[in-house]
């Protein structure tokens, strides 16, 4: 069976919405339960959680996972940005875990939990090390706690911060150092593309082969007619069928995820039509 996949915002799925993205869901979709029906119908499997908001409850976290598993689908989770301190525990790390377990204590599939490295205005190789550092100390305590969760780095849009993530080189680098058995890439079609746009003498339009093997989750979106990323698949801009077949060649089996910001192409008509459509033409790749 296909995995496909779509980020939603917490908020929108907790019913106390406070993100742009939310809004514009609940203006084009009605409540949660009317989206996720709208999303089964077009046999889409996987939810990823995206945008957590630090406020957000224990109570309204675990109506969340609740929401889902009722609706039938599987679960993912964009995680948070990487601790300040050295000392940390899973639960900071991962504030809904408990959330988690107790709607999802049979599930039987790893839960894949998307990361981003450190950045900032140092140097590259402090985050560099302070990445592979943070990842291979929470990959050993999930180990350690028995926690069936899979971690995947994700490559980065140049935004002007030191970042020792953006290329596909870079990525590869800090997941072969990492080097612990559940921890993948999260390739992100739109990041790359992106950069690639900006100079493609540091950023491949493709990436290299050992980089496509070591990919365990996605994140596909297109441009919009402005260059913004996590658009729907309107514009044609990003290679993603060929993404895609690449991860097909490579023997990809993890989730085709979609992770759209909704508000990006809020004035656009006919939203569930939009979005209907993109869902289609992603089904169609893989």
């Amino acid at each position: 069976m296909k995995k496909i996949g779509i980020s939603i915002p917490w908020d929108y799925l907790s019913g106390n919405i406070v993100t742009k993205d939310g809004k514009i869901l609940k203006q084009n979709f009605g409540n949660a339960a009317d989206f996720l029906k709208f999303l089964k119908d077009l046999e889409v499997t996987h939810v990823e959680l995206r945008h957590r908001k630090e406020d957000i409850s224990k109570s309204e976290m675990k109506s969340v996972f609740q929401l889902i598993t009722d609706s039938e689908f599987q679960i993912s989770i964009h995680g948070d940005s990487p601790p300040n301190s050295k000392t940390w525990t899973i639960n900071q790390v991962f504030p809904w875990i408990e959330a988690f377990k107790n709607t999802n204590s049979s599930t039987s599939n790893p839960l894949m939990v998307t990361l981003h490295p450190y950045k900032g205005k140092k140097e590259k190789e402090v985050y560099r090390i302070q990445t592979v550092e943070f990842v291979r100390q929470l990959s050993d305590k999930l180990r350690k706690s028995n926690l069936p969760i899979n971690l995947a780095l994700e490559n980065q849009r140049n935004k002007g911060f030191i970042d020792p993530g953006t290329s596909f080189f870079e990525i590869e680098q800090i997941w072969k150092d990492i080097n612990r058995n559940n921890v993948g890439i999260c390739w992100d079609m739109g990041h790359c593309f992106a950069n690639y746009l900006i100079d493609n003498s540091i950023y491949p339009l493709f990436p290299h082969n050992k980089f496509t093997k070591a990919v365990t989750h996605t994140h596909i979106h297109d441009l919009g007619p402005d260059g913004r990323t996590h658009w729907i698949f309107k514009e044609n801009k990003v290679p993603l069928a060929e993404n895609v077949s690449r991860l097909i060649e490579a023997g990809y089996s993890g989730i085709y995820n979609l992770e759209l910001s909704f508000d990006r192409f809020a004035s656009e008509k006919d939203q569930s039509k939009l979005l209907k459509d993109t869902i289609i033409k992603l089904q169609e790749m893989v």
